[in-house]
């Protein structure tokens, strides 16, 4: 079954040298366009008694400089990062962490103060709630926030509503923690390709586009009959194999994960166009499922417990944020984009939004001022923080370092995630396991009105 891929092992060096002079061709196309250019001034706005404050949750205080009782070498590049922001702008930047954050926000903008400038926070849990009550400045306009460096725009664009972009989403400062990839355990493949040594690398095909989830569940379902096969010799001739793995499989997934994979090959639930905001069919949403439902059937995918961390399974789908851990407990571990339906469409690695730290202006914030610094923060971030953080993710594994690029440019999200009105990754997983049954069916039309309600409650407020 693996050596139905059809490229062999050598593609990776292949793809990552493409990948390597590519990036180099538009570097040097690059340049050429500064040499050429006539620069355009970009004033520093006057910063005369100006001080940027920040009201955080938990999580969003991560990107600032405050007094920590476990330093790290990402938490003292912050300060590295504040200080040279304090001596390009003269601007000190006053973070306040807040206990609850939504009731200090709620309180600030209510009372009219304007004690803060930017809230830092989870976007679902801290920004939303602000989003659809009005509380936040739209900055579609903004042209600083639309030039793309540094910032997620696939996801801001995602997040916008009815044309207008309120939450700033930075990938340098710690916004892919939870982006939802593939792990995979490099010994195990080695060992299958020892059996099939016609089988395609799975770093490869990422690499050169074509991994699809057709071909991470021929790979999968090798993996489990290869183990399976290996229990029965062990039986039969009476070996001890105390050390194999007992219930082994091809892809190891917890009830959340679903929905990501799923995005990957297409899927969502809300979704957003240029012609406004649509909900997923559900027919598309079980047919985007079948595939998945199909390896739950035949046990070559599991919904149980950390399987992949214990050695238990090829693959995994996890978060960007927990690959340092993987790698630590189980050695050699590769990253892969989550796959494709087909090869010919592109990736799409879901962001996580239940924990994942946004930026947005409060109502009333001076705009102007406080968009340049974010900007040059997200800036100097690409030199600060974001190597470490990338350290972390690959292991300084130049295929992984590839891999972790693809992933970056391919990351999306969707509107369910935001506003969680009814548990979207729970009825993806439902439907995986139990297919398209009354009560699911019943359960889908529930969301979708609820949220079809929902959504036209906040097109009033914010228009």
């Amino acid at each position: 079954m693996f050596a139905a891929a059809l490229l062999v092992g050598g593609l990776i060096a292949l793809a990552v040298y493409g990948v390597d002079q590519n990036n180099r061709a538009q570097s040097a196309m690059a340049r050429a366009e500064v040499d050429s250019a006539v620069l355009a001034e970009n004033a520093i706005p006057d910063f005369d008694g100006y001080t940027l404050t920040v009201l955080c949750d938990a999580k969003g205080s991560d990107a600032f400089a405050l007094p920590r009782e476990n330093e790290t070498a990402i938490s003292r590049a912050v300060v590295a990062l504040d200080r040279h922001l304090a001596a390009e702008t003269g601007v000190t930047v006053r973070a306040t962490v807040a206990a609850d954050f939504l009731a200090a926000a709620r309180e600030d903008l209510l009372s009219g103060d304007g004690s803060y400038e930017l809230y830092a926070a989870s976007a679902k849990d801290g920004l939303a709630p602000l989003l659809t009550s009005g509380g936040l400045a739209a900055l579609s306009e903004d042209s600083r926030l639309s030039l793309g460096g540094g910032y997620n725009l696939a996801v801001m664009d995602a997040l916008a509503l009815y044309g207008k972009t309120y939450l700033i989403s930075s990938a340098a400062l710690g916004g892919c923690d939870g982006v939802y990839c593939v792990a995979f355990n490099r010994k195990i493949e080695e060992e299958l390709l020892t059996l099939y040594p016609d089988g395609q690398r799975l770093t490869a095909a990422a690499l050169d586009g074509t991994l699809t989830f057709e071909q991470l569940a021929v790979a999968a379902r090798a993996a489990k009959e290869t183990h399976l096969a290996e229990q029965e010799t062990a039986a039969v001739a009476e070996i001890d194999a105390v050390e194999m793995q007992e219930n082994f499989c091809g892809l190891a997934l917890d009830r959340r994960s679903v929905f990501p994979l799923a995005f990957g090959m297409g899927g969502g639930f809300v979704l957003v166009g240029r012609s406004g905001t649509a909900i997923a069919e559900y027919d598309d949403l079980c047919g985007v499922l079948a595939p998945v439902g199909q390896l739950l059937d035949d046990g070559t995918a599991t919904l149980v417990g950390d399987v992949f961390g214990e050695g238990g399974s090829l693959y995994g789908v996890t978060k960007l944020g927990d690959m340092q851990k993987y790698k630590a407990t189980l050695g050699d571990v590769g990253l892969l984009p989550m796959p494709k339906n087909t090869a010919a469409e592109p990736y799409r690695c879901y962001l996580d939004l239940e924990a994942t730290p946004l930026f947005a202006l409060p109502a009333g914030a001076d705009v102007l001022r406080t968009t340049y610094l974010i900007d040059r923060a997200v800036f100097l971030a690409r030199g600060y923080i974001e190597p470490l953080w990338r350290r972390g993710v690959t292991g300084e594994n130049d295929e992984d370092d590839a891999v972790l690029t693809l992933i970056e440019k391919s990351i999306g999200s969707d509107l369910s995630g935001l506003f969680g009105y009814g548990d979207i990754p729970s009825l993806y997983a439902s439907l995986a396991e139990a297919g398209g049954t009354p009560a699911l069916h019943l359960d889908y039309y529930n969301r979708k009105t609820l949220y079809e309600k929902a959504l036209s409650i906040i097109e009033k407020r914010l228009n």
